[in-house]
């Protein structure tokens, strides 16, 4: 038995060590860290079932709702939720700011790529002949500075 093929993906994208198996055995899927075949290198991390009366769980998305609960209880411990969410919270910000300092860094190279740009234009139109650097960009590369001159004609 195959298991759903969004369950499949989304599993490799968030959790990659992390494999689904049916055990036909037992009529039910298993959480596998690991390849589930070579059992030397590899354990089982839950049988996906109802804990009540341990029957038979469809494969879905509460799958990941548990993966995340597994993930806080294993990072903070058993602590309070409010100390959880605080915690949450500073990591958030923290990351949030990371970011906000990684994008002003991107905005000030577009200003000074712009800003570049706009003076070549301008000395180009109206012929000054002093050499003005010239920044070009390859796709996905960094910045390359070219020296272009334009000259006065007498």
């Amino acid at each position: 038995m195959e298991p759903p093929r969004y369950v499949v993906d989304l599993l490799a994208v968030r959790h990659p060590e992390l494999r689904i198996r049916w055990n036909g055995s037992i009529c039910r899927w298993e959480l596998w860290r690991g390849d589930p075949i070579f059992r030397g290198s590899s354990y089982l991390v839950k049988v996906w079932e109802y804990e009540e009366d341990h029957s038979y769980k469809p494969l879905d998305n509460r799958l990941f709702h548990w993966l995340y609960e597994a993930d806080l209880v294993r990072k903070f411990g058993g602590r309070d939720a409010r100390v959880v969410a605080r915690l949450l919270q500073a990591e958030i910000a923290d990351h949030n700011e990371k970011s906000d300092v990684a994008n002003k860094k991107q905005l000030d190279d577009d200003y000074g790529f712009a800003r570049d740009e706009m003076e070549y234009a301008i000395r180009r139109d109206m012929n000054i002949g002093s050499p003005v650097p010239r920044v070009t960009r390859k796709k996905h590369g960094p910045a390359r500075r070219k020296v272009r001159t334009a000259h006065l004609e007498v």
